[in-house]
């Protein structure tokens, strides 16, 4: 990749000069490629094109990372245009040469996502006594969060509500049968038909989650059918590095339909909003907002970035005649967090506090020159200590937490939310360090959960 970066620079320059300098090249112009090959390129023109568009994705590097590269070789060879103006042209030169990034990301996303069918059994009671039953479906989708591919078994993360039903006959709620599609087995199933739901599907077991986060995790096991495809674990990305305005990729399965991919744009990085809760009441999410088309059925897939990798599980919209294309999800370290603490935990999950009740004393706009991003930077800091909490006598009301350390990952706190998703990871008993200014003073301590 190294020595195709100098290739591509000195490619993207010239179409870049080209572009300014409108209508002074002559029909004697040798093409991008021919320039390519000038410059050691060895394959032949449709091997190029393709390496142009990054398809061989070796090792799951990402795409930030061979255009950081062919930047720096641009700059040496020349290229005078900041990193943005570098993307933008990017973009124009994959346009050009009818390349769509997208689809490329969603080639990668697709492989680790799942099409869900849940069965149950609904028991409907009489006002006179005695009840009626009957079978109800529900589709949603999913996200193959880790396997073990030599003996078929892959865990999978999605929505509480997609595999759970209030009104089941079955004591927890949860549905009777579940299956899994793989990208590439049946197009449409008829869920109506048993026998079909059952033999077009990948049987799943329900491991566990939690209803207020809506995370569920849910297990195939011995599959050959997963054994002998090309479907592989998620790669993930930090979702609190996540840009306004940065690409969001939904891969769903709406109205039960099968796989689809649609793409929008991530409108808000973190917001809060209330539903009704799965038992009842209300419950509050903390999200990411999307202009991404969302339908019923994309429910626990994936939202990715445009390398591919996850940013978030799909949840919730806004149904409304007077607001359009508001849709939702939750941030990947949060999701991930509950459902791999459901795991660590046999299907229970535990999460563990400080016992302090946090605030964002301060919160602004930092915008960055190098990078040209933007980002909120909040300083966090105790406002309440419980008396018979864990952090009694350990932290102090007024206290700035400045890191967090669990299990050995250290978390640089920027945002209130940082700290809840950071202790998704502590177990009973675990450890967790703490950086903090107090009285103008930096200070380490350590509580124990």
């Amino acid at each position: 990749m190294k020595k195709f970066a100098r290739v591509f620079a000195v490619v993207l320059c010239i179409i870049v000069a080209a572009a300014v300098a409108v209508g002074c090249a002559d029909a004697q112009a040798k093409s991008a490629y021919d320039i390519a090959v000038e410059n050691g390129y060895t394959g032949n023109e449709s091997e190029w094109l393709a390496s142009l568009a990054g398809t061989d994705g070796k090792d799951g590097e990402s795409v930030a990372d061979y255009l950081t590269n062919w930047y720096n070789a641009a700059k040496n060879d020349g290229y005078e245009g900041s990193f943005l103006d570098f993307l933008n042209d990017y973009e124009s030169v994959m346009k050009s040469l009818g390349v769509s990034t997208n689809s490329y990301a969603v080639s990668k996303a697709i492989m680790s996502s799942v099409t869900i069918y849940s069965r149950y059994t609904i028991r409907s009671y009489s006002p006179f006594g005695g009840y009626t039953t009957k079978t109800a479906h529900s589709a949603g989708a999913g996200v193959i969060l880790s396997d073990d591919k030599d003996n078929g078994d892959a865990y999978i993360i999605t929505n509480y509500h997609v595999i759970y039903e209030s009104t089941s006959s079955a004591e927890n709620g949860i549905a009777e049968y579940i299956g899994v599609c793989l990208y590439g087995m049946s197009a449409q199933i008829d869920v109506t038909d048993s026998s079909v739901l059952e033999n077009s599907t990948v049987k799943a077991e329900f491991i566990g989650g939690s209803m207020d986060n809506d995370i569920a995790v849910i297990k195939i096991s011995g599959s050959d059918t997963y054994k002998n495809s090309g479907c592989f674990p998620v790669t993930v990305a930090d979702s609190d590095s996540v840009q306004l305005g940065q690409q969001s990729i939904a891969i769903g399965n709406p109205e039960g339909d099968g796989f689809s991919a649609t793409t929008g744009t991530l409108s808000v990085d973190s917001e809060y909003i209330t539903m009704e809760g799965l038992s009842g009441g209300t419950t509050t999410f903390r999200v990411m907002r999307v202009d991404t088309s969302i339908n019923s059925g994309n429910s626990g897939g994936g939202l990715f970035d445009s390398n591919g990798r996850l940013i978030g599980i799909v949840n919730a919209k806004t149904s409304s005649s007077s607001i359009e294309n508001i849709s939702y999800a939750i941030p990947s370290n949060a999701a991930l967090g509950v459902a791999e603490n459901v795991i660590r935990n046999d299907g229970t999950f535990d999460k563990r506090t400080l016992g302090v009740t946090l605030e964002a004393t301060e919160s602004k706009a930092v915008y960055d020159e190098e990078t040209y991003l933007t980002s909120i930077i909040q300083t966090v800091a105790v406002s309440d200590v419980q008396a018979v909490g864990v952090s009694n006598g350990i932290l102090s009301v007024g206290d700035e937490i400045k890191s967090i350390t669990v299990k050995g990952k250290t978390t640089v706190v920027t945002r209130l939310f940082q700290v809840s998703d950071a202790l998704l990871y502590a177990d009973a008993g675990s450890q967790v360090t703490l950086q903090i200014i107090r009285d103008g003073q930096e200070q380490t301590v350590t509580v124990t959960v």
